[in-house]
């Protein structure tokens, strides 16, 4: 368990993950974390994935066999790649990127990402709902 910011987080359960997800209105805010759980990346690193990035042909959702989280998007500076869970693949198949070189992109401002608060509202939202201990933080949703 983690109190004060010391000790190690519980990883996040299925149930858990399920009122998350439905804490978060947006298709885009729920694929994000859809690809949090799923690959234990970082927020930070998932909003700044490039379409090119999971699909091969965004207009037809054609989707690549593994996510690349580019090296200059990562904590630890290395690209990673990580391969796709049928479950996320549907999930993949039924979000409509946009155009833009973002999966995320800015509805503000053009050419840019979402922002790193969208994980705050998300985590606003869901507050009452998740326990102390769960590994639900700013950064990173861990599995």
């Amino acid at each position: 368990m983690k109190l004060n910011h010391h000790g190690k987080a519980t990883p996040l359960k299925f149930p858990e993950y399920k009122r998350l997800r439905n804490g978060f209105l947006l298709p885009c805010h729920q694929l994000l974390l859809d690809i949090a759980y799923y690959t234990g990346e970082r927020w930070g690193a998932i909003l700044r994935l490039h379409v090119s990035d999971v699909y091969s042909a965004p207009s037809i959702r054609d989707i690549h066999p593994d996510i690349t989280f580019r090296k200059n998007t990562r904590k630890d500076k290395t690209t990673r790649q990580c391969p796709i869970s049928d479950a996320l693949r549907l999930r993949l198949e039924a979000y409509q990127p946009s155009i833009d070189a973002y999966l995320f992109p800015s509805p503000l401002l053009p050419g840019q990402h979402l922002s790193d608060r969208v994980t705050v509202y998300g985590r606003r939202s869901l507050r009452p709902q998740t326990s102390k201990s769960s590994s639900v933080q700013r950064l990173h949703i861990r599995d």
